[in-house]
């Protein structure tokens, strides 16, 4: 079994799909420009709480906030 993070825009939807959390916290640093978490209270988050849904809200002031989900990639059926 795998992972793959989605990331989601609250005003466009899927904003991507990435194989690792960093990639998908990058992705959402660009969408929401200041983000609440740091790369490392992400990862907390997911490990710690065993949580497959983070929200990052932007503290400039706009009303931007994403979504990353774990979802699990499973190839065998």
């Amino acid at each position: 079994m795998k992972n793959v993070y989605v990331c989601y825009g609250n005003h466009d939807g899927v904003i991507g799909v990435y194989s690792n959390k960093k990639l998908a916290y990058e992705r959402a640093t660009e969408y929401v420009v200041e983000p609440n978490l740091t790369y490392s209270q992400l990862c907390k988050e997911m490990k710690n709480y065993n949580k497959c849904e983070v929200e990052i809200w932007g503290t400039d002031g706009e009303d931007n906030s994403c979504r990353i989900m774990k979802e699990i990639l499973n190839d065998k059926y």
